[in-house]
Parts: C-alpha cells; structure tokens; sequence
C-alpha cells in the first residue's frame, strides 16, 4: 500500500468522518442485554420457604393457563372456519363444474 498526498488525505478524512457519522446514525442492536427469563412456577411444598414470590407464582400462572386456553380456542375456531370455507369450496367447484358441463350441452344442441 502506497502512502496518499496530504490533499488526498485531507479530502478522504472529510468522507471518513462523514461515514462514521452515518454509521454512528445506523441503530446496532444491543447484543449485551440480557432479557428478563420467564418464571415457570413449580409444584412443591415450600410455600413456607418462597413466601409470597410463590402466590405470584400461582397468580401468574393462572394467566398463562388463561392464555393457553384462548389460544387453544382460538386455534380450534379457525380449524374449524378453515373446514366450513373448504366444504363451501368443494361446493362451489361442483358448481362451476355442473354449469361448465350444461354449457357444453347447450353448445352441443345448437351445433
């Protein structure tokens, strides 16, 4: 690599600044931050021991088994709105078909 003129120098450090500056603009995600890990309650007789941390638990765990249901209702409605619009398309396409073939003998009348 060959050393550059002062004047080059000069003009390449206004772009390298520039570029650092628009580089410093770019948002970098943060790979550092630890994120908060999920409490997953656990059966045991040591409400003694875990005090009131274990009713949060309970309470908390209500919510995801709400969550869960609603889920799992959710999946189950569109399953089954999914089956009413295939049978409504298997429907459909009989149909078309049947119009398709009437048409056909109608062509076939009139020569």
């Amino acid at each position: 690599m060959g050393a550059l003129p002062a004047n080059s120098r000069e003009k390449n450090s206004s772009q390298e600044q520039q570029q650092r500056s628009n580089a410093n603009q770019t948002h970098r995600p943060n790979l550092n931050v630890l994120f908060s890990q999920p409490r997953l309650p656990i059966h045991s007789d040591d409400s003694e021991y875990f005090g009131d941390e274990d009713s949060k638990d309970n309470g908390q765990e209500e919510v995801v088994k709400q969550e869960i249901k609603l889920l799992q209702l959710w999946l189950f409605l569109n399953r089954e709105l999914t089956n009413m619009m295939m049978c409504r398309v298997q429907k459909l396409q009989l149909e078309i078909y049947q119009t398709g073939q009437e048409i056909e003998n109608l062509q076939r009348r009139m020569g």
